[in-house]
């Protein structure tokens, strides 16, 4: 079946849950849940709240998928929230995270167009992305295999 908006859309306005929008940097998470919470009168929460400050992450951080995250906090914050809710964000669909909700969205986009996307979002911080931040993500994707148990993959390349 081909994904569009329309269906994400349809499928989403049957949830009174908690729904999940993770994916790669450039994607477009942050703009469905803007365009979702509208139509849903609901909240997002971003995971980009529950980045670890550095001097709290494990010396070995960078070797563990997700190490840079609170899961922990976002966890009980997600338990707390009143649904529905769209928790939208890298890691949100991490393993010990995933039985929380009703239904789980991965976006992805081609490697071309995520380097457009993020050279103009970032600017400067561009190369932090493409050399940190994406490879990091990318284990974490294959570790846990996340595009696979999403209930939707939406490919953003072309939108």
């Amino acid at each position: 079946m081909d994904t569009t908006y329309e269906t994400i859309l349809a499928r989403v306005m049957g949830c009174r849950g908690i729904i999940s929008i993770d994916g790669r940097s450039g994607s477009g998470k942050t703009t469905l849940a803007s365009l979702l919470a509208e139509k849903l009168a609901c909240d997002i929460i971003h995971t980009d709240d529950f980045y670890m400050p550095f001097s709290e992450r494990l010396p070995d951080w960078m070797d563990i998928p997700a190490g840079n995250m609170d899961l922990a906090h976002l966890e009980a914050r997600v338990k707390s929230a009143r649904c529905p809710v769209l928790v939208e964000g890298s890691y949100s669909q991490h393993p010990s995270l995933a039985g929380l909700y009703e239904l789980k969205i991965f976006l992805t986009c081609s490697a071309d167009e995520q380097a457009s996307r993020l050279s103009v979002r970032e600017g400067d911080h561009f190369q932090a992305f493409r050399d940190i931040w994406i490879p990091l993500e990318e284990k974490y994707f294959a570790a846990f295999d996340i595009p696979s148990h999403a209930d939707i993959v939406y490919d953003t390349t072309v939108v």
